[in-house]
């Protein structure tokens, strides 16, 4: 059996990660739907399918973690979050946007179950005593995470590789 304070580190860092990723995905998930859509009023779409079906399954994630436990519940959940991640890179290869939302839809279940983490390190947070230390650090790392990240890729500019031309700028055909 794992110790309260292990599994407190452990739903901070799965937090800390989460918000980082989902940070990211807010950006990119608009600028490929720019280049998937159909239309570009439905560049957004894939995003507010995510946030759509986060919104609707957090209540039912919950009811399921009291049901079948909270580790089945969140490996449930990374499950989705999986699979959304495959659907949306198979989506970005053969350009279908209605497959992008559909794998869009699918990461909402992941941030549907992720969300509960930080009321878990809450209850697992009170059970062990610390009252020194607040649940509001988790937010507080993915924040620093972000940073983190932001600051690696302020030179980001000046990087050659996949994803950029021999100018350095954007991949033609991806901006709108």
């Amino acid at each position: 059996m794992s110790s309260p304070r292990r599994n407190v580190a452990l739903l901070s860092a799965c937090q800390a990660v989460f918000v980082t990723g989902a940070s990211l995905l807010i950006s990119v998930s608009a600028l490929v739907g720019l280049a998937l859509a159909p239309d570009r009023r439905l560049a957004t779409l894939p995003l507010g399918l995510q946030a759509l079906v986060a919104m609707l399954t957090t209540m039912p994630a919950s009811l399921l973690m009291k049901r079948i436990g909270r580790r089945n519940a969140f490996a449930l959940g990374v499950l989705c979050g999986g699979i959304g991640a495959a659907l949306c890179s198979t989506a970005i290869l053969r350009s279908s946007f209605p497959l992008f939302c559909s794998g869009s839809a699918m990461l909402g279940l992941l941030g549907a179950t992720v969300t509960l983490t930080t009321t878990t390190a809450g209850t697992v947070h009170e059970a062990v005593g610390w009252r020194a230390m607040n649940v509001a650090v988790l937010p507080a790392i993915g924040a620093l995470l972000l940073l983190i990240t932001w600051l690696g890729r302020r030179d980001g500019a000046r990087r050659t590789g996949p994803g950029t031309s021999p100018d350095n700028g954007p991949t033609p055909g991806w901006a709108a």
